[in-house]
């Protein structure tokens, strides 16, 4: 298994163009080519994959991607006219720029575009192994 250093440059570290940024790449498309309403990609990129693993037996996952009472939803805020995805085929795993702040169970862990150091306010989902 990899592991980094927090302070290991987000640049440095190799991924797929496609993976790293989704969801800046899902917002300019939404943005450039009118797919489809902004609230309906938000959802896709949210509720629809927590409800997804939630009846695929990840129970954990049904108070998940939702804001309303009694759920769990980590919030990403941002202005969809200015969040860019930048990696590129030839620069893999560039983050989106443009989101500048996040908040993790009520707790902010990216503020002014930058991601606080020391602050891990998520919990990991644990799955029962099934013999």
């Amino acid at each position: 298994m990899l592991s980094w250093d927090w302070d290991t440059p987000y640049e440095s570290v190799q991924g797929h163009p496609r993976l790293a940024g989704t969801a800046g790449i899902v917002l300019r498309k939404v943005r450039e080519s009118n797919l489809m309403p902004l609230m309906t990609a938000i959802s896709k990129m949210t509720y629809i994959p927590a409800k997804f693993l939630q009846e695929n037996g990840v129970d954990q996952m049904a108070q998940k991607g939702r804001m309303q009472i009694g759920a769990d939803a980590d919030i990403a805020i941002f202005n969809p006219e200015t969040v860019r995805d930048n990696s590129t085929l030839a620069a893999a795993g560039l983050p989106s720029t443009g989101i500048p702040y996040v908040l993790v169970n009520g707790t902010i862990v990216v503020k002014d575009s930058k991601v606080l150091k020391d602050v891990y306010p998520g919990q990991a989902i644990r799955i029962a192994q099934q013999n």
